[in-house]
């Protein structure tokens, strides 16, 4: 596997992680809330999880473009230097 691939796997790791970092951070409603559809607004989160919760939103957006590159790249045959 290239340096490449591997960059683009922890990154995959790391959004795995963030996940499991702002479900943490969320409050707790039971399951009523947290197993149900979400159609009205949840309680309003403090600034610990929403900023996990933008940090989350941000590398969700920009994950996609990233993996591409990577992939572009390793077909292309690039070497990370």
């Amino acid at each position: 596997m290239t340096t490449e691939l591997h960059i683009l796997a922890w990154t995959l790791v790391l959004a795995l992680f963030r996940c499991c970092c702002v479900g943490g951070a969320q409050p707790r409603d039971g399951p009523g809330y947290n197993g149900g559809s979400r159609d009205q607004a949840g309680p309003p989160v403090g600034k610990l999880t929403g900023r996990l919760m933008r940090a989350q939103n941000n590398l969700f957006e920009t994950l996609p473009v990233f993996a591409v590159a990577i992939l572009i790249a390793h077909m292309a045959g690039a070497k990370a230097r």
